[in-house]
């Protein structure tokens, strides 16, 4: 069986929320600080060659990516429904739910936790990994040097990051409450939102769970969910949105991309810096209205 190659750490169909009329993204290499030629499909945009691919008893597989394109099968729906909608998509709980697990998800699949996630499963108590390891003929439990080769193998790794967005949506203590979150939305163009390598915008720099802290989380180039602990601002102008477009550009490591490429040029511009913890800081008491 021929495997995958080209793994997507944001999902093709999140994507096509942030394309053009054509269809197509403009793209910003950050490393080489330039916006490069041309027009990219979703396709050719935020993955990497074989990132999901491993050696498991002397053998390739990619089983990691065909569970990925299971759980990305699952949010289509509603990622459709917002992307469909040119104002309030009128999204069911049920909706919420599939939208605050899929921040889960993200937050785990990007690359930006890789030392995160393996830190945590080569480091955490077994009993907080929720893994039991039995013999099969005895069904008794598997010796801890057993374990711990297991725990410190690249394919266990990489394929704890969706049990870890089940763990963190499961134990989320504010999360799930409802009330807490809130669509923004545009209803006129031009709809410019970015999306980046990094796209979960967080008040916090630190946090136990992705999901109990307060983040602003672009959906399309014309929606954001957000979680809040405080009140919602009332209108969400357009200088806060560029001020959105531009941190989560300056939280970005590789590419950047959007809509426009003008756009994406002058936020491009304006992220060049040099900024500070303390500049970042007060942008984000901006955006989230703490100020």
């Amino acid at each position: 069986m021929t495997l995958s190659k080209r793994h997507h750490y944001l999902p093709e169909v999140y994507l096509k929320g942030f394309t053009g009329e054509d269809g197509k993204l403009s793209v910003y290499d950050i490393r080489k600080k330039k916006l490069k030629k041309g027009r990219y499909s979703p396709k050719q945009v935020f993955f990497e060659w074989n990132r999901n691919t491993f050696d498991v008893s002397n053998q390739k597989t990619d089983f990691l990516e065909n569970i990925y394109k299971s759980v990305d099968q699952r949010i289509t729906p509603v990622l459709k429904k917002i992307q469909e909608s040119s104002g309030d998509p009128k999204l069911d709980p049920y909706d919420f739910f599939s939208l605050i697990y899929f921040i889960g998800i993200t937050y785990w699949r990007i690359p930006k936790t890789d030392k995160e996630l393996a830190d945590y499963v080569k480091t955490a108590e077994r009993k907080d990994l929720f893994i039991k390891l039995l013999n099969r003929e005895t069904n008794e439990e598997a010796p801890e040097e057993i374990f711990e080769r297991l725990r410190n193998e690249k394919a266990f790794i990489e394929s704890y990051r969706i049990p870890k967005a089940i763990i963190d949506y499961l134990k989320s203590k504010n999360g799930l409450f409802l009330e807490k979150w809130k669509i923004s939305y545009s209803t006129e163009p031009p709809n410019l939102h970015l999306i980046g390598d990094n796209p979960i915008l967080t008040f916090n720099d630190t946090f136990a769970n992705i999901l109990d802290t307060e983040i602003i989380f672009p959906i399309s180039s014309s929606k954001s969910l957000w979680r809040l602990d405080s009140k919602f601002p009332k209108i969400i102008s357009p200088e806060t949105t560029a001020t959105i477009d531009q941190l989560i550009f300056i939280q970005s490591e590789r590419y950047v991309c959007g809509p426009n490429p003008d756009y994406l040029n002058a936020i491009a511009e304006i992220s060049k810096g040099p900024y500070n913890n303390n500049i970042i800081k007060y942008l984000k008491h901006q955006v989230f209205g703490k100020i």
